[in-house]
This record gives C-alpha cells, sequence and structure tokens, in this order.
C-alpha cells in the first residue's frame, strides 16, 4: 500500500470520526441495543481499515449506518406509568396524576399536602372538576353526564349540596337551592310553555309558584 493510500484511509477515517463525535458523545445516554449496533459498525470500519480495503464509499456508508442507528433506536420521549407524582422545591407532593382502572385523575394539592382541585373521569366515565376547601372538603362540583346533562354544585361546610345549576333532559336551564336537609327548597326554570319559580316545604312538596298558574 503506498503513502498516498494511506494518507488517504487516514484522512477517511479522521472525517468519519468528526462525523460520529456528536452521537458517540451521546453514548453515555444510549441504551445497550444502541451501543451494541454502533459498536458493531465502528468495528466494522476499523476492519475495513486494516484490511485496506476502506474506500471512502465504505466508511461513508458505516458512518451513514451509525447515524441511522442512532436516529431509528434514540429513547423515546414518552413516560408511562401508572402513578406519577410532582414534588416542588422543598419536597412536597403537588401534583398528582394516577390511572386507576376507569377512573384516571390529576390532583393539585397546596402547601399542606391536602388535595385542592381534582380533575377525573368516575367509573361511569363522567368527567369530573372538584375544587375543595382547607379542609378537603368538596365545595364546588362541576360534572358532564352522558345524558347531556351538565351541572354545577356549590356544597356546605358538611358536603351538602345547597345550590346547582344543571339542564333538564328536555335541555331547559334549572336552578335549584336546597334545604340543609337535603330536601330542595327553592326550583327556577324555563321551559318552551313558561317560566316559573316553585318554592317547596321541608317534605319536598310544592308549596307555592310564581306565577300561580305554574302549579
Amino acid at each position: 500500500m503506498s503513502t498516498n493510500d494511506v494518507k488517504d484511509q487516514l484522512d477517511t477515517a479522521n472525517a468519519a470520526v468528526k462525523l460520529l463525535e456528536p452521537f458517540l458523545k451521546r453514548a453515555e445516554n444510549w441504551r445497550y441495543g444502541q451501543r451494541l449496533v454502533t459498536g458493531a459498525a465502528l468495528v466494522a470500519v476499523a476492519v475495513s481499515l486494516v484490511l485496506g480495503i476502506s474506500e471512502p464509499r465504505y466508511t461513508a456508508a458505516m458512518v451513514i449506518l451509525v447515524m441511522g442507528v442512532s436516529f431509528l433506536t434514540r429513547p423515546t420521549t414518552w413516560l408511562t406509568a401508572r402513578y406519577l407524582g410532582i414534588k416542588d422545591e422543598r419536597g412536597r407532593f403537588r401534583l398528582l396524576m394516577t390511572a386507576d382502572k376507569n377512573a384516571p385523575a390529576i390532583s393539585l394539592m397546596d402547601d399542606a399536602g391536602e388535595v385542592r382541585l381534582n380533575c377525573c373521569l368516575t367509573s361511569a366515565g363522567v368527567p369530573a372538576f372538584t375544587l375543595y376547601d382547607a379542609t378537603t372538603r368538596p365545595r364546588v362540583v362541576l360534572t358532564a353526564n352522558p345524558d347531556a346533562q351538565p351541572a354545577l354544585a356549590f356544597t356546605d361546610v358538611r358536603g351538602q349540596v345547597r345550590l346547582q345549576l344543571t339542564l333538564s333532559h328536555d335541555q331547559h336551564g334549572i336552578l335549584g337551592l336546597v334545604h340543609e336537609s337535603g330536601q330542595p327548597a327553592l326550583l327556577a326554570t324555563s321551559t318552551a310553555a313558561n317560566s316559573f319559580i316553585a318554592g317547596r316545604d321541608l317534605d319536598g312538596n310544592v308549596s307555592w309558584t310564581v306565577p300561580a298558574q305554574a302549579a
């Protein structure tokens, strides 16, 4: 082999190394399969150089092979887990994501680690958005039922619904006030025929309406 041939091979090898540098620097983050295939390609390049058959096109082919392997087998950006927690700078959980069967949820927590906001799908597949007070009691609940009856409810400190805004089956707006006993106290609605407000006693019976003919 002439001096010129050796020089050409060294120049080719040097060019190949420069092309490979960005990928080799990432090698510490590669998975085992990536390192194995890349190592095999580099061995093939070295053998071709030793045997004197490393024409530029052969070396270039090996370089392209290594680059292709790096691109096709690089770690994905997907993160998969059934539970995911994110902590603040003081090591306290502030966000939790869970994927329990039929009930995925995302929860945000305050400084005390108490859940203050929860967004989830119920076991029935109903999306629900809940706001909690400092004592972890749900105070505002927003749901969207499959039967096209979205509802917004406000609760008292005991968790009892006291005010609710929803749509009826026939898509009429309904505003309801609920007595502390759980019985509906006042109902306001607007239908295709008329609009009215109805008051109920503690047994849930209609005691008055406005206008009166709505009874």
